[in-house]
């Protein structure tokens, strides 16, 4: 199993366990998704269609506390099978480490 496709399956259960440390402090503005390698970056648009608050308009606040369990089960369902075939380890380390520092979870 490549690494994505462990990292994807374990996000969600992360993002439940405890998410944001303080998500009144994460500001309400557009995700800096440029920021992302770009593999993530095409996946992210090739599978937007199956995020219901479009990844392109969601702020970091919304995408960070997803009350509506939305980035989950993204992640966990669409998510996965596209990074898997498209992005190596390395940018699956890289990807955590901008959810974690964006979230505000590390």
């Amino acid at each position: 199993m490549k690494f994505t496709t462990i990292l994807l399956a374990v996000l969600p259960l992360i993002a439940a366990d405890g998410g944001p440390k303080d998500p009144d402090s994460l500001p309400k503005i557009p995700l800096p998704l440029h920021e992302l390698p770009e593999c993530w970056q095409e996946c992210l648009q090739l599978e937007n269609n199956h995020y219901p608050p479009n990844i392109n308009k969601v702020n970091v606040h919304d995408f960070c506390v997803d009350d509506g369990y939305h980035l989950r089960w993204w992640s966990f369902h669409a998510l996965a099978t596209c990074t898997a075939g498209k992005c190596n380890r390395e940018q699956g380390i890289q990807s955590q480490k901008w959810l974690f520092d964006l979230c505000k979870m590390n």
